[in-house]
């Protein structure tokens, strides 16, 4: 079997250039031949004007410029008399080659030009493609690398209170162990338990939105009182915030909701501390449940500054803080993302809105009537 080199490959492309060019005037001189009885000079050089546009239209301007000089010798040749020959006798079939072949290098030219102008502008929307998704990529690095930035810097900042806490208070009992009082160091030590407790809670969000957001994350759903989850949430919380009175507003009737009991526990958490964080101090929160048109819907109501109308659709986004107030510490920004994601892989909603004491987040999760005692385990 013979290998084709380089250079066979391209005169085997140029001969088939030169056959295809061929064709096409063949293709114009069989018309003409068949009509020869109808038509005129003019008409013939008007077919195979048409050939030429064809083949100017495809290849380059030297096959076009090939088929105007085969164009004009085969209508002398077959159309103009004397027949078969390349004698001239009449002017006026001069005038008619003439220009047939100014016509037919005019179309060429104009052809060739309009073919490379069309591909240059391809190449030009080819590289404006290439340097507006490049853009857009760039783009996209410096927003994920801006994100990483921003999560390290609001974790730093999270991790730095707590932990200064920890270790200033663990330094004092080490230092003067014997000289504090048992009150002082049972107070010192439950201040070491609840920094301790808001480090894990940090942990946790940053592990939990990873994991939510991971493609492959499916949630483990079980039958719960949702009156549990709700106590298990105020008395974790109301252990760091005692100058808070959480109140608690629920329906006498046991509700009992398909859910991860401990997803749904960090969403109410997470929102407590945000009322707490945000309200204002030695005031009331409140966490409500309620069941509407088939949906459960839990809520919590604070008595703080509220946010901005335009605002409050952009709390529930990654390092996000709209609400303030001089005595509040800031935070990661990252409690009420959670929660959202939280909720989104329960299929539910979450939504805040003013109130005309404070502010309200509240989520809400599918109620299934079909429930049956016999599925709790």
């Amino acid at each position: 079997m013979q290998i084709l080199t380089g250079n066979d490959l391209k005169l085997l492309a140029i001969s088939k250039i030169y056959l295809a060019t061929f064709a096409i005037v063949a293709c114009c001189t069989l018309l003409s031949f068949l009509s020869k009885d109808f038509l005129t000079e003019g008409d013939v050089a008007m077919i195979y004007l048409l050939g030429v546009v064809a083949v100017s239209s495809r290849f380059s301007w030297i096959h076009s410029i090939t088929a105007v000089f085969l164009s004009v010798a085969l209508t002398n040749f077959l159309f103009v008399p004397p027949f078969y020959t390349f004698h001239v006798e009449n002017i006026r079939s001069v005038i008619t080659f003439i220009v047939m072949f100014i016509v037919g290098t005019v179309v060429t030219w104009l052809s060739v030009s309009l073919r490379k102008h069309n591909e240059e502008m391809k190449i030009k929307e080819a590289e404006k493609t290439r340097f507006m998704q490049q853009n857009e990529e760039n783009r996209i690095r410096s927003e994920k690398e801006k994100l990483k930035n921003d999560l390290l810097s609001s974790i730093a900042h999270d991790l730095r209170t707590p932990l200064s806490s920890i270790s200033g208070t663990a330094s004092v009992l080490l230092q003067k162990m014997n000289d504090i009082k048992d009150d002082t160091r049972s107070d010192m030590l439950k201040t070491i338990s609840d920094e301790a407790f808001r480090l894990g809670r940090l942990v946790e969000n940053i592990l939990n939105i990873t994991k939510l957001e991971s493609t492959d994350f499916v949630v483990k759903k079980e039958w719960y009182p949702l009156e549990e989850i709700i106590g298990s949430a105020v008395s974790r919380v109301e252990k760091l915030y005692k100058d808070r009175e959480l109140r608690i507003s629920i329906p006498d009737e046991m509700i009992m909701i398909k859910v991860d009991p401990i997803l749904i526990e960090q969403v109410i958490i997470n929102l407590l501390e945000n009322a707490a964080k945000y309200s204002f101090e030695k005031t009331s929160i409140t966490v409500y449940a309620e069941v509407s048109d088939n949906l459960v819907v839990v809520g919590v109501v604070d008595k703080g500054p509220g946010v901005k109308e335009t605002n409050i659709p952009e709390i529930f986004e990654k390092f996000q803080q709209f609400r303030s107030n001089s005595d509040m510490n800031s935070g990661s920004g990252i409690g009420l993302s959670v929660c959202k994601a939280i909720i989104k892989v329960h299929k539910g909603l979450i939504f805040a809105e003013n109130t005309p004491d404070g502010f309200k987040v509240a989520f809400s999760l599918p109620f299934d009537e079909t429930f049956k005692p016999e599925e709790v385990i």
